[in-house]
């Protein structure tokens, strides 16, 4: 067997904890050839019931992407709902507690390598100009002085050779996704003055199982075409904290809080991102995120919830895909999370 893997390189440097795990519990499985199993009737949009899963795209290495939501182009968010985001962030801000964003990318642009060519050039996508609007969306953010994790460049940096950052035929990223948004969120909150104030405590990150990956994509294949599409083998992790039982009388609320979709929760499929957050920063997360939330649904509860009233944290790390932005359906996302700081801010 092969020595520990080290999941966090160059963390050390920026005084966080570096995760050393096991090697994976069993090795890849070949993928199979997508181009070959996506049928006519897949690429017939009146087939679909569901408009967010049409159409099924073949990639590469057992990939397939969605037409409509994931070959998307971004760009800056409108004028009126970034506002009212901004305006969540410095009220925020002014109690004492900032705000990072992770914004995972578009699954063609993080697993550039899985799309195939002939197939956006049929659809007219520019997997160029997507990353482009998806990086002005971000950059806009931290022109307004919104912190903003950059997950793509650590993907690039720091994602090992033929290492997927998203599950193959799923919406969701993969545990190493998951691992290196954590990464790159936990090096955003370092440099801020505020890392050194946070309570610290010790945590192991361990390989659980090795079981079937969420397949939605495959799933939706199958009934189309009629056929079998092997599930893909994913390794699932498990954070804990090193002193458990020292944890049992510490009755502190946890100082940095995770807010997120089913990217950050998710199940007995969970990717562990609020766990390798906690392993990275060496600090108690709460995870308050929703499955099926949205980009409004678990920062809202939170801001009700008496946790937040009453012991509200040092930092909210608030995790949305770029489908869930702010500006969708008019900007109410963001105004259904204003209203609910406001009344929190007033005591109602």
């Amino acid at each position: 067997m092969t020595g520990p893997r080290r999941l966090c390189p160059g963390l050390a440097t920026l005084g966080l904890a570096c995760l050393v795990a096991t090697p994976a519990l069993s090795a890849a499985e070949p993928q199979p050839d997508m181009t070959e199993l996506v049928c006519a009737k897949a690429r017939d949009l009146s087939a679909y019931r569901s408009k967010s899963l049409a159409l099924l795209v073949p990639g590469s290495d057992g990939f397939l992407f969605r037409s409509r939501i994931d070959m998307r182009d971004y760009g800056p968010l409108k004028s009126g709902p970034k506002k009212e985001l901004l305006k969540v962030i410095a009220a925020l801000r002014e109690r004492g507690t900032e705000v990072v964003l992770v914004v995972p990318p578009p699954r063609p642009v993080a697993d550039r390598s899985r799309l195939i060519e002939a197939e956006a050039e049929a659809l007219d996508y520019d997997v160029v100009a997507a990353e482009a609007g998806y990086a002005a969306m971000l950059d806009d953010l931290r022109s307004d002085g919104v912190l903003v994790a950059d997950v793509l460049g650590r993907a690039r940096a720091h994602l090992g050779a033929g290492e997927p950052f998203y599950l193959r035929r799923d919406i969701h990223w993969s545990s190493d996704g998951a691992r290196i948004a954590a990464e790159a969120a936990a090096e955003t909150i370092t440099g801020l003055p505020l890392a050194a104030t946070l309570d610290r405590a010790a945590f192991t990150t361990e390989p659980r199982d090795v079981g079937d990956a969420d397949e939605k994509l495959g799933e939706a294949l199958e009934k189309l075409c009629d056929v079998k599409v092997p599930p893909e083998q994913e390794t699932f992790y498990r954070t804990t904290e090193a002193d458990a039982e020292a944890g049992l009388f510490d009755e502190r609320a946890p100082q940095v809080v995770l807010v997120g979709t089913s990217f950050s929760h998710r199940g007995d499929d969970d990717p562990n991102f609020s766990g390798f957050l906690q392993q990275a920063l060496s600090t108690r997360v709460l995870n308050a995120s929703e499955e099926g939330g949205g980009f409004e649904g678990s920062m809202a509860a939170y801001l009700r919830s008496d946790t937040f009233r009453d012991a509200p944290p040092k930092v909210i790390v608030w995790e949305f895909p770029p489908y869930e932005r702010p500006d969708v359906d008019d900007g109410k996302p963001v105004r259904i999370v204003r209203s609910a700081l406001k009344k929190a801010l007033a005591g109602d």
